[in-house]
């Protein structure tokens, strides 16, 4: 038996698909019910004939990774646990609840793990957790500025390993931003919704980005191998927004991207700041949208061979359903 944490997420939703696709027995860890329709929306879009055969397969389980009360019959009968749940934000303001939910959450399910004997952890972190130079080997720099969420996701890592140290198999994997289809309010999501705005604005900087169904089959793949207490950096490619949003409105047959100076957006930064206005560009925005750190995936690649999306193919694939969601 399979538990999956975050499975109504954007990423979440693929992994579901992809284990449910495989007929694996399979629970899912709910705190609202309403959020199973994140998870029908794509099984109808990448099983249009059995999507319904496959969302009944799935054991719905109440509860919450804060709430270990609720965790304990949740890990009744599992052998393998992909823990995808956690908070994203790069706002200040959520500092404490960025290390609730990332570090208490994963301190529960790891301890309950230990405890239960579950044959083996995956935990989804972020290439926020990385410093120069970046690959998974890369060392957390303490005198560097982190933002809180990258942090909290470090933190999360640390109660991983330790988990490790004491007899739970793990593997960490690290994704850059996942471009995916629902939760169109979150994520690649607002990408997709800037790009169709009568302008776009870009910056200089650049990420690492990936197919949310290529992250799922990479994970599947190392939770179904003997691969064990590993970190896996997963990208596909590194571009810049510029190229992303090039990419984008080609697409529509609207004009490029409009690229402003770093000067520029740490001038906006330090004016929200003194201006009565309740969006501010905190540090950690700044530097994601500034930042030009390239990601390598050359480990992931040499231990399974796997062959990735291309940027081009997933950001167009994902925008077109994207488009017929909004009846544009």
């Amino acid at each position: 038996m399979i538990l999956v944490t975050g499975g109504t997420g954007l990423l979440g939703t693929y992994v579901v698909l992809k284990l449910a696709k495989e007929n694996q027995n399979l629970k899912v860890l709910i705190r609202d019910e309403n959020l199973k329709e994140n998870i029908l929306y794509i099984f109808k879009i990448y099983e249009p004939i059995n999507y319904q055969e496959l969302f009944n397969s799935i054991h719905w389980v109440k509860g919450d990774i804060l709430d270990i009360y609720s965790l304990e019959p949740a890990l009744e009968g599992v052998t393998k646990i992909y823990h995808i749940a956690g908070k994203i934000s790069f706002q200040e303001k959520d500092k404490k609840e960025l290390y609730k939910v990332n570090v208490e959450g994963t301190r529960n399910l790891v301890n309950l793990s230990i405890e239960k004997n579950i044959n083996k952890f995956c935990y989804i972190s972020s290439i926020a957790t990385l410093d120069p130079e970046i690959d998974q080997n890369s060392e957390w720099n303490f005198k560097t500025y982190h933002s809180s969420y990258a942090c909290s996701k470090f933190a999360a890592e640390m109660e991983v390993w330790r988990g490790s140290q004491e007899g739970l198999n793990v593997i960490i994997i690290c994704p850059g931003v996942i471009l995916g289809s629902g939760n169109w309010n979150r994520s690649s999501g607002m990408l997709f919704d800037m790009a169709i705005s009568n302008k776009v604005y870009s910056t200089k900087g650049l990420t690492g980005f990936v197919d949310a169904e290529d992250v799922a089959n990479i994970i599947v793949k190392l939770m179904e191998s003997d691969v064990i207490n590993e970190k896996y950096i997963v990208v596909s490619e590194n571009a810049s927004y510029k190229q992303v949003f090039s990419i984008l409105r080609r697409h529509i047959n609207q004009s490029e991207p409009i690229v402003i100076s770093n000067f520029l957006i740490k001038s906006l930064a330090l004016l929200t700041k003194v201006l009565p206005t309740q969006k501010k560009l905190s540090r950690s925005v700044v530097n994601a949208l500034i930042n030009t750190t390239t990601y390598s995936n050359q480990k992931i690649i040499s231990k399974i061979n796997y062959k990735f999306k291309s940027l081009e193919d997933s950001l167009l694939f994902h925008f077109n359903n994207f488009i017929k969601h909004k009846n544009l």
